[in-house]
């Protein structure tokens, strides 16, 4: 990348922030400001940023043993999937909660390597809320990247469907494949607008590659978020979230899940990523759809089935 990009994309950057500073001073909207400059600083360093924050080498220290028989949940989708919730969490040493990171173990806590950004992440207190009460092992492998599109994720030759990809094949390759893709994505979707029925078949072709080319257990289960509330679609996108209902309820492979636009701007830190009470309660609905996924009436399930 030039050094010409990057100069614009910093000023564009700075611009933002001072027009945030003189609208909070004058009543104007400073969120809009500061994310036009966002959103468009990430789209020219694309390359860079994703490079940068997905593949960082671990932060966690010494690895642990890797659980035997553990859930398995891969986490993919834009930024709420990502580490860019408000508040980080971290490892809990009563929960047998786990994070796979280039083959290797590591105790669960955030942010998650193998997503963007350095602050928090839903998957860490659902991996512990879901240990401690199934009183199994849980492993999260985390391939999510914030500001991404479904057909960034679908193109031809897509680098994050790559890097989602491989961080599927390090789970099988210890042994561990994936039993539960949590796919949550929708907002930047929802912030371009378009004809939602092609966003429906984009959301069916991401399914079908994840099961045709991602190293699952037979029994695997995509669960689809229905997510489309963010800065620019405050109230989100009715029609974009029944889309992803029927997509998710037309194949027995996939499950409906949680609605997170239901949750708004008190359960938000930005307008947009959860802060602890969104968090909280976007834990406790996907600890309900996962559950039954792997409990029985006489007991714990081997897998999700």
């Amino acid at each position: 990348m030039s050094w010409s990009t990057v100069a614009f994309a910093a000023g564009t950057l700075l611009v933002g922030v001072v027009y945030g500073v003189f609208a909070g001073r004058h009543n104007l909207p400073p969120a809009e400001g500061i994310v036009v400059a966002k959103n468009l600083t990430e789209r020219l360093l694309w390359p860079t940023r994703r490079e940068r924050r997905t593949y960082w080498d671990s932060p966690f220290g010494w690895a642990v043993p890797c659980p035997a028989q553990p859930i398995v949940l891969l986490a993919v989708g834009q930024s709420n999937a990502a580490n860019s919730l408000s508040d980080p969490v971290d490892a809990d040493p009563a929960a047998e909660a786990f994070v796979l990171w280039r083959g290797q173990c590591h105790r669960l806590a955030d942010p998650l390597p193998g997503a963007t950004d350095t602050h928090g992440s839903l998957w860490t207190p659902l991996g512990q809320a879901l240990a401690r009460t199934t009183g199994r092992p849980v492993l999260v492998v985390a391939a999510a990247a914030g500001g991404s599109t479904l057909a960034d994720w679908t193109r031809p030759g897509s680098r994050l469907f790559a890097h989602l990809l491989r961080q599927a094949q390090d789970a099988a390759t210890i042994g561990r494949p994936a039993q539960v893709v949590l796919w949550l994505q929708g907002e930047a979707d929802a912030k371009r607008g378009g004809d939602v029925n092609a966003f429906a078949g984009d959301l069916e072709q991401f399914a079908a590659r994840v099961f045709a080319e991602l190293p699952l257990v037979p029994e695997a289960r995509l669960i689809v978020y229905r997510t489309s509330l963010c800065h620019a679609t405050p109230r989100g996108n009715p029609a974009l979230r029944e889309a992803q209902t029927r997509v998710a309820g037309a194949d027995p492979r996939l499950v409906i899940g949680p609605d997170t636009d239901r949750w708004g701007a008190r359960h938000r830190a930005d307008g947009c990523h959860f802060n602890a009470r969104g968090r909280n309660d976007v834990v406790a609905d996907s600890l309900a759809v996962l559950l039954p996924l792997f409990t029985r009436e006489t007991g714990g399930g081997d897998g999700a089935h």
